[in-house]
């Protein structure tokens, strides 16, 4: 019995004309019209039939790609952008493209004639200290549109940025897991004490005998250090991370200053590379602080982070090119570069190693000019 039911269903799927295929109205009224007529009586009849076949038109749609732009007045690249969502192949894959822009006014003009891309309401903002509230702003926007499946992801993009991959290759690497992904700072833990509060003066220099701490006493003689990592904001958040962050908006509008973050003795850096990370795992608790120490994150792609380490984290997806110091011998940056030199369907107007040099030159010969190093040809990188 089940062997026909499973076999009628088959051939029923494979006709473009099926009833099963259409609206459950239509499927209703013409199976009711089959039955009248006496054709498929016994299809009508089976209800173990019609439980196999109620599954077929309850298929679960497919995750959603969220691209959240963060804009100043204009996508600049929004046509190459438009021939990445365009060409998705056959296989689809279904997306969003939503845009905060800090001039609202300015950024309608710019995509009345691109549709594709849906700009949201704008919050006040501020660069480095005041991004957090637009970020989560394009996150809330999403998830009120969206389907709500599991592995749907929400990826943090710049108006600069450009994709460097086809949608497809894109699409199958970031809806393959629900996992979050961080690139975090090489360096760049810091102690997360209650006396780094906003309304303490002497943060910076407790922060400084912290940071002496391990030459005074031995590790065995400490309790569990909570600590908070630095990220790059261009992060890929998980539909549960997404919720979370929603959740607890409202949480931390001093991270900086609890954190101690641009205080005489520590690292310096902005609200939104600490905010997302901190406040969904509220830090990160290591004992052992050597760098031979391991913490495991659950719910973070490549989640295994050591502490001290001296070259980036995590999972780099989206990032953007800095000092070849910060990327280590190994790093994304330079892994990718080599990749995409290595790509046959990569047309790179310069080697892969230029952009160490250049970085480094940049300082010394770049006023106006174009650098020509390393085999490349002439490189305009004076921005």
């Amino acid at each position: 019995m089940k062997f026909h039911a499973v076999l009628r269903l088959y051939l029923l799927l494979v006709r473009s004309s099926s009833t099963y295929l259409r609206s459950p109205k239509v499927a209703e009224a013409q199976a009711h019209h089959l039955a009248k007529d006496g054709a498929f009586s016994s299809l009508v009849k089976n209800p173990e039939l019609d439980k196999v076949t109620n599954v077929s038109l309850d298929v679960e749609p497919p995750p959603t790609l969220n691209f959240l732009f963060m804009a100043l007045d204009k996508l600049p690249h929004k046509t190459i952008w438009e021939r990445f969502f365009q060409n998705r192949g056959t296989g689809g894959g279904a997306f969003r493209a939503l845009v905060h822009c800090k001039n609202e006014n300015s950024c309608q003009d710019d995509l009345k004639e691109h549709p594709v891309f849906s700009l949201i309401e704008t919050v006040e903002t501020e660069y480095c200290f005041g991004l957090v509230a637009a970020m989560n702003k394009l996150l809330q926007a999403a998830i009120d549109a969206g389907t709500g499946q599991r592995n749907d992801k929400f990826v943090f993009v710049s108006e600069t940025t450009l994709p460097v991959k086809p949608f497809q290759f894109v699409y199958r690497h970031l809806t393959a897991d629900d996992d979050s992904h961080f690139c975090f700072f090489p360096v760049h833990w810091l102690r997360w004490s209650e006396d780094d509060s906003a309304g303490n003066i002497f943060a910076g220099f407790t922060s400084w005998l912290a940071a002496i701490e391990d030459d005074l006493f031995p590790v065995e003689h400490r309790g569990t250090e909570r600590l908070a990592p630095k990220h790059h904001q261009w992060m890929v958040l998980s539909r549960r991370h997404a919720l979370l962050a929603i959740r607890r908006a409202l949480m931390f509008p001093q991270l900086l200053s609890d954190l101690g973050v641009n205080h005489p003795g520590k690292a310096s850096g902005c609200s939104d590379e600490f905010w997302h990370f901190n406040t969904l795992y509220d830090g990160v608790n290591v004992t052992d602080l050597t760098a031979a120490s391991l913490v495991h994150l659950d719910g973070i792609a490549n989640g295994d982070l050591r502490y001290d380490a001296h070259e980036p984290q995590g999972q780099c997806d989206t990032f953007v090119y800095w000092q070849s110091k910060d990327d280590g011998a190994a790093g994304p940056a330079k892994s990718l570069g080599r990749r995409l030199e290595a790509d046959a369907f990569t047309h790179l107007s310069h080697k892969a190693g230029c952009f160490v040099v250049v970085s480094v030159l940049y300082r010394w010969l770049c006023v106006s000019l174009c650098v020509c190093v390393c085999e490349c040809v002439t490189l305009c990188v004076c921005v």
